[in-house]
């Protein structure tokens, strides 16, 4: 997790200045019975010791991270690949998380389905010779699922966290 690498091309969206990112610790998600683990980095635009940054404070989380949930890419992967592999929600969520409760299945499903635009717009072609596969499902996967398809097989491998990397966003 060096940011060496990275600190000359990047540049400061509030200010516009290269070269001028010190590291300033990382980003913590808090874990079970009180342990800590690295989720990303912070940096900082510096203005201080001769440099002209604006001092604001960015974060970079690990590709493999997504910041606002508790699960990892490799669990959303999981989830998905055992959706479009005809399970249902509940079989599919516990077979990537290990929790019997699917209420986050559910607020998945729901930011999937608000940024099916962002993940068609990667597509190069359309999703209508996939559809048929998933014609008996529930409606609502008659367009998702055909979409996270051709994306997992256009992205290839480790798509949720290429996806981040491609695109510089969240999966969901």
């Amino acid at each position: 997790m060096e940011l060496e690498f990275y600190s000359d091309s990047l540049q400061c969206h509030k200010c516009l200045k290269n070269n001028q990112f010190v590291s300033h610790g990382f980003v913590y998600k808090k874990q079970c019975q009180g342990k800590r683990r690295k989720v990303g980095k912070r940096i900082f635009c510096s203005n201080r010791s001769g440099r002209s940054g604006c001092g604001s404070t960015l974060r970079f989380y690990l590709s493999l991270e997504h910041p606002s949930l508790q699960y990892s890419a490799s669990h959303l992967f999981a989830f998905l690949s055992a959706l479009i592999a005809r399970l249902t929600i509940q079989q599919a969520y516990e077979n990537a998380t290990g929790s019997r409760e699917p209420r986050n299945a559910y607020r998945w499903l729901n930011k999937l389905q608000h940024k099916i635009i962002d993940y068609r717009s990667l597509l190069k072609m359309p999703t209508m010779d996939v559809v048929e596969a998933f014609k008996y499902r529930a409606r609502r996967f008659q367009i998702l699922l055909p979409t996270i398809h051709q994306l997992f097989l256009s992205i290839g491998f480790q798509p949720c966290a290429q996806y981040q990397i491609i695109k510089q966003m969240r999966f969901i």
